[in-house]
């Protein structure tokens, strides 16, 4: 596949806070307004990532496979709260990624795991989701690893267009955290 898959998490304004791409065999995320290289990654391996953000000090933390591999980074843009997170392909970006358990809570409340399991196979995801797939693919729940344990392919086959899958949610400040477990 050409190009980056990316996970973004944005505030209620709609300006980008942070960013983790999979661009050209690397896990990379925004330190600030630049792109840093966090590690090199297998095509077809699931990874959990984690990105802690604190919108007090503006700070996050990246963590792949549990393992720490960014501390307390300044954000992509300086931010009161975070609402929303999309996952997706624009641009002159086209292939497949797949993304599986999906929470995105305060970092003081448990985490609720959003699983895709109870979803039709082959259906396009729903409400609190938002898809928007007009670069030639599509944004649907495949049985990936397998029947038991679904996740989302977000496809786009096209360089024109997007793909993607996008959560809104109430403001969350302070400490958040999101997990994601793309391939």
């Amino acid at each position: 596949p050409a190009g980056s898959k990316c996970a973004s998490i944005y505030n209620s304004g709609g300006t980008t806070v942070a960013s983790v791409l999979f661009e050209d065999g690397d896990i990379k995320a925004y330190v600030g307004g630049t792109k840093a290289t966090v590690q090199s990654f297998e095509p077809d391996k699931w990874y959990l990532v984690r990105i802690a953000i604190d919108t007090g000090n503006d700070k996050f933390d990246l963590f792949v496979d549990g393992v720490r591999k960014m501390d307390d980074q300044n954000l992509r843009n300086a931010t009161s709260s975070v609402n929303k997170l999309s996952y997706f392909m624009d641009g002159t970006n086209t292939g497949t990624f797949y993304v599986d358990t999906v929470p995105y809570t305060p970092l003081t409340l448990p985490t609720l795991k959003k699983k895709f399991d109870p979803l039709a196979t082959d259906s396009t995801p729903g409400s609190p989701w938002t898809v928007v797939s007009n670069g030639g693919g599509s944004v649907q729940v495949k049985e990936v690893p397998f029947a038991a344990d679904k996740s989302i392919r977000i496809q786009k086959l096209n360089t024109p267009g997007t793909s993607s899958l996008t959560k809104q949610q109430s403001a969350l400040s302070g400490p958040t955290v999101h997990d994601a477990n793309p391939k």
